[in-house]
């Protein structure tokens, strides 16, 4: 799903939400199994990759918005510009997260 040798853009984030939910949801059906601070950290990662993930798809109204003829050639590349350096910086801040996730020891292991 997430693991490190996988390089994801915006669509393979996006392809990979509806895992992420379903996998955050799990955990809290039986959150009260374990203990509440482990649990919280072990999860903070995969919170923050999920607002990642809402964040991009906030970016979609601008997408459109780029293609639309009301505005002219440099107004469009502006844009674009402004959402290409909006989307890198999201993606390496999921990156980061990710790979935060994936290096915490799971609190159900111990």
């Amino acid at each position: 799903m997430f693991a490190l040798g996988n390089e994801l853009d915006r669509f393979g984030y996006l392809d990979q939400q509806p895992r992420l939910i379903r996998n955050l949801m799990s955990g809290c059906c039986v959150a009260a199994l374990y203990d509440a601070e482990e649990r919280e950290s072990f999860r903070l990662p995969w919170l923050d990759l999920q607002q990642g993930i809402e964040d991009i798809q906030l970016l979609e109204p601008v997408r459109q918005l780029a293609d639309d003829e009301e505005f002219d050639d440099e107004e469009r590349q502006q844009i674009a510009k402004w959402l290409g350096r909006k989307e890198e910086s999201l993606l390496h801040a999921m990156m980061q997260s990710r790979q935060m996730g994936l290096n915490l020891e799971p609190y159900w292991d111990e």
